[in-house]
């Protein structure tokens, strides 16, 4: 009951952020449903999009270091647009970015898995925050935790924008090396 409980918030903190967040490089959610097995968002669909870590892992011989940079400054801009708006992802990985038309010279990225993000109270639009979740590894598998900045595991009170900078650098140095960090 108690994982239930920490899903359905992740879902509902997931769908609210995504609601403030309108940007090209984020994926949209069209809506949220309850169903008998838990909380499910309608996102966006693109059949010939694929996640990060895999498009790397087919292309990586392949890819320039124009292509490289190009991708992660499309992922910068998501995440200084969501600091703009007081929102910090703090789960940024592979797994988390989908790369849109990857077949083309410039493909695009869209940001996703937002369920452990959360939204400053003391700036937001309504007034209202959106916190985060102390359970943050009920929400992210372990390939991911690689990417995220200690303090964003460990439930302490110094969050901040400063964890997405530290997975935005360790996205660089997976981008560029083909290593996970």
């Amino acid at each position: 009951k108690e994982e239930r409980t920490t899903i359905d918030r992740a879902a509902k903190r997931e769908f609210q952020l995504l609601e403030s967040l309108q940007h090209p490089g984020i994926l949209r959610a069209h809506g949220f449903t309850e169903h008998e097995l838990g909380p499910a968002l309608i996102l966006e669909y693109d059949p010939t999009a694929c996640r990060l870590d895999h498009y790397l892992s087919e292309r990586r011989q392949t890819l320039g270091a124009d292509q490289r940079l190009h991708l992660l400054r499309q992922i910068a801009e998501v995440i200084r647009f969501a600091h703009e708006k007081k929102v910090v992802h703090r789960a940024l990985s592979p797994r988390s970015i989908l790369v849109t038309d990857p077949d083309s010279d410039h493909p695009r990225i869209r940001v996703f898995n937002w369920q452990a993000g959360y939204r400053d109270a003391s700036t937001s639009s309504t007034g209202l925050p959106i916190t985060c979740t102390l359970h943050i590894d009920r929400l992210v598998d372990d390939a991911s935790t690689a990417f995220m900045a200690p303090e964003a595991l460990s439930g302490t009170e110094e969050l901040g924008e400063h964890v997405d900078v530290f997975s935005l650098g360790a996205l660089a140095y997976y981008l560029f090396s083909g290593i996970a960090p």
